[in-house]
């Protein structure tokens, strides 16, 4: 059901979660003013150093204000076979925005990593939580 409402998943860079943007003046997703559809794009970017922790950044933008996005960002290492979640997540809720970001954070050691960006959006005139992700690439560390 694509009428007023859209998703899409990218991967790229990012910035810092309880961060958020709102929107001035946007008229609601859904409402009947013949509005444009809202498309949000969730991003992981690759994670980094940065004074002895290993980053990794992740951010959700949407082309106009919704209900409400919620966002995890999470470092992950790999053992094995297996991304396991490792450090510090960044995470929260924000309500009536078009932007949130966030960084989270792991000690340095050497190993595989990347970051995952999970995520959900809330439209305007919905109940229903839609759910979007992104992985960035590996990077070794």
């Amino acid at each position: 059901m694509k009428v007023l409402r859209s998703l899409t998943t990218a991967v790229a860079a990012g910035g810092l979660v309880l961060g958020a943007s709102t929107a001035a003046s946007a008229a609601p997703a859904g409402a009947s003013t013949g509005a444009a559809p809202v498309t949000c794009t969730i991003k992981a970017g690759a994670p980094y150093l940065s004074g002895g922790l290993i980053k990794g950044d992740g951010r959700i933008d949407c082309t106009s204000a919704v209900a409400a996005l919620q966002m995890k960002v999470t470092v992950q290492k790999k053992m094995g076979t297996r991304w396991v979640n490792v450090g510090t997540p960044a995470q929260g809720t924000r309500y009536d925005v078009i932007a949130v970001w966030g960084t989270a954070y792991v000690g340095f050691s050497h190993g595989v990593y990347r970051t995952k960006s999970t995520g959900k959006v809330l439209f305007y005139g919905s109940s229903v939580w839609r759910p979007i992700s992104a992985v960035s690439g590996p990077r070794s560390a």
